[in-house]
């Protein structure tokens, strides 16, 4: 065995086990050994370049050697950046931006109206050829960064408005002390049933895909599904009612009415009150009277009273459904065409998180009479007592013999 055999021997064995820097160190260390032109053959025999084994008796003879040094590359922190070598393009990048920067003056982060790669387009005018990541990296140094829409601005401020949620707060607080039901509801927004195309995407393989309707104008839906959603806070326990048909008040209370005898017949039968928190949309409108009468039917039904807290004006939002439930039923129905009643349905009921979140859907089927006229002795039938803090907002409906 002559001496490429013995070093293409050795080489073999420890290949394996050897990173950039200890590889650079060996190739260094066998050409030592030999006496003519060492550096040639190990090229040869280790097909590693001369550069490379040059770089290593650099680092052996160095006189801070980095043997001892964890690190396999040295830092370049040295490096000029591309912007300090031609300080044109800073320059002209910040003319570029000049006219579609948005600054908030107070805080140091702005961002910009044009996007990267218009950006390097933009530069290509003036003979800079400057890819995106370069001028990504010299944004986020001038405090540039990405930024979404945020809905904060409301129409409308109502001068009561933080007073009604720290009264909802603090009442729902003593109601969840004593182990009453504390429940908040909300409609979701109409869902259009037909084949028509989801947003989102999911994951398949590349020739499976669902064929939709090439429109998806409104009028061309066969349903329009209305969901009504119930949630239990203390037991973090969620009941979705889907109707068939427009929305309607005595839907809603009925929604509520199913969720009792479904999940709450036996924890809370004998308990003596019930909390309702809601908005002020159109199915939990504080000013509806067949809301009220239906209301008054449901506490006469389960002999209960049912304490009823309306968010104020223009703060739907702030439903605690819209955060804790909405945004997973989106997620889990994306991408399949609702096209069926019971496919909602299932989509529903289906939707799971780590936190335990437990949803149960069903489908009410029941025809609702629209348009029900309410006279005033049927008003004043009503066993309703209101709060003296915002009245139209704060009542109560005890149940009344008949």
């Amino acid at each position: 065995m002559n001496e490429k055999e013995k070093i293409a021997y050795r080489y073999k064995l420890l290949k394996g086990s050897l990173n950039q820097k200890t590889t650079r160190l060996f190739a260094w260390a066998e050409a030592l050994s030999l006496w003519y032109w060492w550096v040639k053959i190990i090229e040869e025999v280790t097909w590693i370049s001369h550069g490379t084994i040059i770089k290593g008796k650099q680092e052996l003879e160095s006189e801070d050697s980095i043997i001892t040094s964890d690190r396999i590359r040295r830092e370049w922190w040295w490096r000029n950046k591309l912007i300090d070598k031609d300080p044109k393009i800073a320059i002209q990048i910040e003319k570029e931006l000049d006219g579609n920067t948005i600054w908030n003056p107070m805080s140091l982060i702005t961002w910009t109206t044009k996007s990267l790669t218009n950006l390097a387009e933009a530069l290509k005018q003036f003979w800079l050829i400057v890819w995106r990541d370069v001028i990504c990296r010299y944004l986020k140094s001038k405090w540039y960064s990405l930024q979404w829409n945020k809905k904060v601005l409301e129409w409308w401020d109502h001068i009561d408005r933080n007073a009604q949620f720290l009264y909802i707060k603090n009442k729902s607080e003593k109601f969840i002390e004593k182990w009453y039901p504390v429940i908040s509801i909300d409609t979701k927004k109409k869902e259009l049933v037909w084949n028509f195309k989801n947003s989102w995407q999911n994951w398949h393989k590349k020739w499976e895909w669902i064929e939709v309707n090439v429109y998806d104008f409104p009028n061309d839906a066969k349903w329009k599904a209305v969901p009504y959603w119930v949630y239990d806070i203390i037991n973090n326990i969620w009941w979705v009612s889907v109707w068939v048909s427009a929305d309607t008040w005595e839907f809603s209370v009925n929604s509520i009415r199913n969720r009792r005898y479904n999940m709450w017949k036996e924890k809370f039968n004998k308990t003596k009150k019930i909390y309702i928190n809601c908005d002020g949309g159109w199915s939990n409108w504080s000013r509806c009277r067949l809301r009220k009468i239906e209301l008054q039917k449901l506490s006469n039904e389960i002999w209960k009273e049912l304490h009823i807290s309306h968010f104020p004006p223009w703060t739907s939002k702030w439903n605690k459904i819209e955060h804790r439930m909405f945004c997973h039923i989106s997620q889990n129905w994306k991408w399949i065409p609702l096209d069926d009643f019971m496919t909602i349905v299932n989509l529903i009921s289906n939707t799971k998180t780590s936190k335990w979140l437990h949803i149960k859907c069903v489908l009410d089927n029941k025809i609702y009479q629209k348009w029900i006229k309410i006279s005033d002795k049927e008003i004043e039938n009503i066993n309703i007592k209101k709060d003296k803090f915002h009245w139209e907002r704060n009542y109560i409906i005890s149940p009344k013999k008949i």
